[in-house]
């Protein structure tokens, strides 16, 4: 029964008709996104009338939650009603549902209303589209099925596959350093190679690329050169349904498409530098197997390098050849972790030089240093490993220059060989997205350092830890643990993990202070923060000096000393006050390195303490009316 007022149907039942006004209308979801109050979106319900004869347009938005045909109904009532849209009744309604039709029939009660059901209203479609034109980006995403020869089917194949593909989580076995090169079957350069995209917990998909030097390219951020970035480049990516063209929001909301999770609905498409284009017919087939193909891999299959799996597209049966560059190929060192473990390998082959010889004048064991390390490569210079933990720790540390699945493997070696190698777990927890087994690994790591390290060298070398160089994987791994359970929201057991990493050496290599003192001052644990600061109070980065006028102006409020301490960290740099009166969020920090007095390293200043200066009453208002012109302009180069 509709709940349309009867005093609003007479009124529209004396309003004029003409016989040669056709309408088409119908409940429509608007090529918009509302942000809702728990942060999520959905789209806006409306009812949309347009005038086949005067090509006038009426929306009205569903206010609140109410039938589909009595929202129709107030459309058309409101339409005819207003002499600014059509200004009489119309002679013949076009719908495309049956249901609706129905209601409204019987609502209205206008026998001399022809009201016809069509599968197709073109009008209606059309006024979408162009609100769909007018909301998106000057360079909107096509609807997939733009791509020649994409039928509904053949999307849903591929959403199928997506699903599949997703809910095997091969970024579990798989990094953004790996390569797989499909061998067969090909169809053109730019599909074959692919790198699954999910280690980091971000970004979660396919990136293709033409070939190994490419993705070399792209791994260790060298620009890359002008034909690269001339080419078209493919991608199916993950994300929540608004990231989606609406043409396929429609797709997947008519025909009921499978998804693996609401941030999982998946596209595919190409871009070049000028514009973006979705798959014909043949390569979507292509992704849909190449998707399929990967999800159904077991690690065994990874393991051995080259594997085939012969899986169901639309374009029927295939079989794919895949590779892993890494494990196939010559290996290529990875570019993107520091080289820790070749310092530090050439530190413990001296140290054991030292302890095994036997010399009497500090000359002799130079010489013996000189001899065997002096102008040699880190590999040649190596020592020979005569415990199992020395062998575990050769090959960690050939591991930190392999990459992908290369490491994984030489990393499970280690741990075979020892279970008390400290940094072979380091490096799976650092591996892996998963933050529980991140957790985990930490701890073991922990554990297995203090088993290697044993009792007497806590007693013996506190004060100056990190100086020997057996104590660097427990120091790694009990910072981990810190650092997992800072995520967890329990503090205080962090706090006691970054403490005691300072007494042990007090000299701070690793930064922990850097870490600590933000979680400080945000906790509001002022005294114990101006302890750390009078600790080092020696240190001068823009980090230190803003996070020493905050403990001021907390401890002192707008006095001499605050003021003084603010004008220091202006003329450390100058850009920290911009950036920590604004939303840090503004702020891209994707960036590797940064200098002294740069808007980089502001960035990082006001990432670590702006939660701290906003929740301090008063501090950001004076930070504007105090840090606007407190200091001369930093000199610094980048």
């Amino acid at each position: 029964m509709s709940s349309v007022s009867p005093l609003l149907i007479d009124r529209f039942k004396r309003v004029p008709r003409r016989s040669d006004e056709t309408w088409q209308a119908g409940v429509v979801r608007l090529p918009t996104w509302i942000d809702d109050a728990g942060g999520g979106r959905y789209r806006l319900v409306a009812g949309l009338c347009v005038s086949l004869r005067s090509g006038r347009v009426h929306v009205k938005p569903a206010d609140a939650l109410r039938r589909p045909a009595d929202l129709m109904v107030e459309t058309l009532l409101e339409f005819a009603g207003k002499s600014s849209l059509a200004g009489c009744r119309a002679g013949r309604i076009e719908l495309a549902d049956s249901a609706i039709a129905t209601d409204v029939t019987a609502a209205l009660g206008d026998a001399d209303l022809q009201i016809v059901v069509r599968d197709e209203l073109p009008a209606l479609r059309a006024v979408l589209a162009d609100l769909a034109a007018g909301m998106e980006s000057e360079s909107p995403i096509p609807e997939a099925l733009s791509g020649r020869g994409v039928t509904i089917d053949r999307m849903r194949r591929f959403a199928d596959a997506a699903k599949a593909f997703y809910e095997a989580k091969p970024w579990r076995h798989l990094t953004n350093d790996d390569l797989i090169r499909v061998e067969s079957p090909r169809i053109g350069d730019e599909l074959s190679h692919v790198s699954v995209m999910g280690a980091g917990g971000r970004e979660f998909g396919l990136a293709f690329l033409a070939s190994r030097d490419d993705f070399d390219n792209l791994v260790s951020r060298q620009s890359p050169g002008e034909s690269f970035r001339n080419r078209s480049h493919w991608s199916v990516s993950f994300g929540p349904i608004w990231e989606l063209p609406f043409g396929d929001v429609d797709l997947f909301e008519d025909a009921q498409f499978p998804v693996a999770s609401a941030d999982a609905y998946p596209i595919a498409f190409e871009a070049t530098l000028d514009e973006m284009s979705r798959p014909d017919a043949a390569t979507l087939a292509y992704l849909e197997g190449v998707l399929r193909a990967i999800a159904d891999s077991s690690e065994a299959e990874l393991d051995r390098g080259r594997w085939t799996r012969t899986v169901v597209t639309a374009d029927g049966g295939a079989t794919y050849a895949l590779a892993l560059c890494d494990l196939v190929d010559q290996p290529r060192r990875s570019r993107r972790m520091p080289d820790r473990g070749g310092m530090e390998s050439l530190l413990r082959g001296m140290a054991k030089t030292l302890a095994d010889g036997k010399f009497e004048r500090i000359e002799q064991a130079n010489t013996a240093l000189q001899k065997q390390f002096g102008g040699r490569a880190k590999q040649q210079a190596r020592s020979p490993a005569k415990t199992s933990l020395e062998t575990a720790q050769d090959l960690v540390e050939q591991a930190f220059d392999a990459r992908g699945r290369r490491q994984l493997q030489l990393i499970r070696q280690a741990v075979a060989v020892c279970g008390d190698c400290a940094d072979a777990y380091v490096l799976l927890a650092e591996r892996t997205s998963d933050t529980d087994e991140a957790f985990d690994l930490y701890s073991q790591a922990m554990a297995a350092g203090e088993r290697a390290l044993g009792p007497g060298v806590f007693s013996e070398e506190t004060g100056h830890f990190w100086g020997v160089v057996s104590t660097r994987p427990y120091m790694r791994a009990r910072l981990g643990v810190a650092g997992m359970l800072q995520s967890r929201g329990r503090h205080d057991e962090a706090i006691g993990h970054y403490r005691e990493l300072l007494r042990l050496n007090p000299n701070d290599n690793q930064g922990v202070r850097e870490v600590l003192l933000p979680l400080l001052l945000e906790l509001g644990r002022d005294a114990e923060a101006g302890e750390l600061l009078s600790q080092y109070e020696d240190d001068g980065t823009a980090l230190w000096t803003y996070a020493r006028a905050l403990w001021a102006f907390r401890v002192e409020g707008n006095s001499p000393s605050a003021r003084k301490r603010l004008a220091e960290a202006v003329r450390t740099n100058r850009h920290g006050v911009k950036v920590l009166r604004a939303d840090p969020a503004l702020y891209d920090d994707a960036f590797d390195s940064y200098a002294f007095g740069s808007e980089e390293e502001a960035i990082v200043c006001a990432r670590e303490l702006s939660a701290a200066w906003r929740r301090t009453p008063g501090a950001i208002a004076w930070l504007k009316s105090t840090g606007r012109d407190g200091g001369k302009k930093a000199k610094f180069r980048r």
